[in-house]
């Protein structure tokens, strides 16, 4: 356990405040204002497409940032209207599941 300039024990890990306020910053820096959404993926991208991600590791590792990567389907999916059930879903199909 790390001790701050008081010696009062800090947690480990991020600062939830703050992570989602640096996703915010990042996802309007990205996606603009009001709508929010991506004017070449509007552009390019027919809307009924349907799009699959894998994150694979290629060599055995630690992973890390599962709580960012959270916030930013949190976020997004709240931007984009897509309802809490779609991300609980997305969130049990990562190895190991993410519970942030």
């Amino acid at each position: 356990m790390r001790v701050d300039a008081e010696n009062a024990p800090v947690t480990p890990g991020l600062d939830p405040v703050w992570l989602r306020d640096v996703v915010a910053r990042a996802l309007d820096e990205d996606l603009g204002g009001d709508p929010g959404r991506d004017l070449t993926s509007e552009a390019t991208v027919p809307a009924d497409a349907v799009g699959e991600a894998h994150v694979v590791a290629r060599a055995p590792g630690v992973v890390a940032g599962l709580p960012a990567v959270a916030e930013v389907l949190d976020q997004v999916a709240a931007r984009l209207g897509v309802g809490e059930k779609l991300v609980r879903r997305l969130r049990r199909q990562t190895t190991p599941p993410i519970d942030a």
